[in-house]
């Protein structure tokens, strides 16, 4: 995507940054900023967002994520909803043409703002499903999903690489893999019974694991320390239970 991904991250994580440190002043709370949690929601927020987005984009998504959705509840260990995907939800209800409009993966490896000139719109996973058009069933097909050679979010896209953060949760952190894996299994199992394409149950299952912001959501947002159950089982049941909420609302 070029460097305009990279200052879409920096901007969204110095306006995570501002936001906590002048909302802890005001309110008088003790600021947070020292633990890096207002950099992790100012980076999860712009990883949701194409490259292609306005540079307002992801600081309205990271100003609205701590200012209304972290700060009202205290600091990083008292929220009740995970700051980030607060922020995402935000800008995707206000400016949904802006957040779903991703740009076509370019040889050159640069990225032009979202309508503007040399702008080259792309067709993602999700889109794809919607219309119930598949990716294909070709091997290389799979490799440019896994690679993440197609269009999407821009930290969304490159399922290996979140594939391997799984890996990661189930080594370092087996009780929040537990809720990861619960979600997708879900998510999986749904995707075999109610497929949305017609190449394959296969295909259609791949589809919905890789497009949109599911796996990455799997990874980053349902993981949430502060949110999650204690015992085993609750987990089971809370990943199980957002699997299948969030592929519901995907088939309406």
């Amino acid at each position: 995507y070029g460097g305009r991904a990279v200052r879409l991250m920096v901007l969204s994580v110095l306006t995570a940054v501002l936001c906590e440190a002048a909302g802890s002043f005001i309110f008088k709370a003790q600021a947070s900023v020292s633990d890096l949690s207002a950099v992790a929601t100012g980076l999860m927020t712009s990883l949701c967002m194409p490259a292609s987005a306005p540079y307002y984009l992801p600081c309205i998504a990271s100003a609205f994520a701590v200012i209304v959705a972290k700060l009202p509840f205290g600091n990083a260990r008292s929220h009740m909803f995970t700051p980030a995907a607060a922020g995402i939800a935000f800008v995707t209800i206000c400016m949904p043409d802006k957040v779903f409009s991703y740009p076509a993966i370019l040889s050159s490896g640069t990225t032009a703002v979202s309508g503007g000139q040399g702008f080259f719109p792309g067709t993602s996973i999700a889109y794809m499903l919607s219309q119930k058009n598949s990716v294909g069933t070709g091997l290389l097909n799979y490799v440019d999903v896994l690679v993440g050679a197609v269009s999407g979010p821009m930290g969304a896209t490159c399922s290996i690489a979140l594939f391997g953060a799984l890996l990661f949760l189930a080594v370092r952190r087996p009780k929040n893999f537990t809720v990861s894996v619960s979600f997708l299994a879900v998510c999986f199992i749904y995707a075999l019974l109610f497929p949305r394409v017609l190449t394959g149950r296969f295909v259609s299952a791949f589809m919905e694991i890789c497009g949109g912001m599911l796996l990455f959501s799997s990874v980053f947002f349902l993981t949430d320390d502060k949110l999650l159950p204690k015992s085993f089982y609750a987990r089971i049941c809370y990943g199980a239970a957002a699997g299948l909420m969030c592929m519901i609302m995907r088939s309406v």
